[in-house]
């Protein structure tokens, strides 16, 4: 979705793909609430063969119906559509609107409110599961959450036309006229197009690290702790975009080329040390600690880890962000 999003973005404008974007995402909450409340566990029992003998091992399995698995699925690939027409959007908002010595800080404004509802959701999630004892969360968690994205969706209804935007310089926004065939030409392009070759590694490594941060890093703490965590690591995140974007890319005493070497000097130093102390992180793990780490009653067990997520989020993820964005336009 994310190939041809940016010609839908240019036949049916931001303000169409935010809304429908964003609403798919209330879509797959719904599913995640489905699976919470119709989840089942089943005893059962794992036979291991080895030198020394046959083990029976009793297992504790979690298993949903096959509906609940099925529409879990579909709301996945709905919300991967509609992720694509979103960022497609949000990057024409956030790049085209400011002239060429804001744009650094122009995204990382967009970073900071984009993830100050992350912060804003880490908090009612702590609040919610502070005095449990349980992991698993509460069906007021998943409503709250739900009602937020379905809200935050309506609210793009608010958005103007980019053909209404006036800069601070007092030009206007282009937006020059097309169609499906230029558009669908304009895609075939981007194959060919250099700039977008060089960013394929950027927009490849993205994401994934997030599946390795949220699921085996965060797997070591329990589920207050995790909740506490992501309010510093999302707010970390708002400020490392913050310096990168304002204070080195849109310096004005250095020109363009000069700033880009810069960032880039920045994220590769950043990424080598971010990702050499989560080895050493990584190298300890203990899989009986697993879901073991608690901010409240094991805080010296916790700082460690804790301060590898925090690096990763001050350090290594806005400054991705920022740099790819920033050296997409000009």
């Amino acid at each position: 979705m994310g190939l041809i999003a940016g010609g839908l973005n240019n036949l049916l404008g931001p303000r169409v793909l935010l809304v429908v974007g964003g609403s798919t995402y209330a879509i797959y909450a719904a599913s995640q609430y489905v699976i919470h409340l119709t989840q089942y566990t089943v005893e059962t029992v794992v036979t291991i063969s080895n030198a020394t003998g046959t083990f029976i091992i009793p297992k504790t399995a979690v298993l949903v119906p096959e509906a609940t698995g099925a529409f879990a699925v579909a709301a996945g690939g709905v919300l991967g559509i509609g992720a694509g027409m979103l960022w497609a959007a949000q990057g024409q908002i956030v790049m085209t609107y400011p002239t060429e010595s804001q744009k650094g800080t122009y995204f990382a404004k967009f970073w900071v409110i984009f993830n100050l509802g992350t912060v804003l959701g880490s908090v009612i999630a702590l609040g919610e599961s502070y005095n449990s004892e349980t992991n698993p969360a509460s069906n007021s968690l998943y409503i709250i959450f739900i009602g937020l994205m379905a809200c935050g969706s309506a609210a793009a209804l608010l958005i103007v036309s980019p053909s209404r935007v006036i800069r601070e310089d007092h030009s206007q926004v282009q937006t020059p006229p097309t169609n499906v065939s230029r558009e669908f030409v304009g895609i075939l392009r981007l194959f060919i197009d250099p700039a977008m070759i060089v960013l394929f590694v950027p927009c490849l490594s993205s994401n994934w690290f997030y599946t390795y941060q949220f699921g085996n890093v965060q797997a070591y703490f329990d589920t207050r702790t995790c909740a506490f965590n992501n309010i510093f690591y999302w707010t970390s995140q708002m400020a490392g975009s913050w310096i990168l974007g304002n204070m080195f890319l849109d310096n004005p005493r250095q020109n363009r080329i000069k700033r880009a070497w810069m960032g880039a000097i920045i994220l590769s130093s950043s990424t080598l040390l971010v990702w050499g102390v989560g080895a050493v992180f990584q190298y300890s793990w203990n899989t009986r600690t697993l879901h073991e780490g608690d901010f409240v009653k094991q805080p010296l067990e916790w700082i460690g880890p804790y301060l590898v997520c925090e690096l990763r989020g001050t350090m290594l993820f806005p400054n991705v962000f920022v740099l790819a964005y920033w050296s997409s336009f000009e």
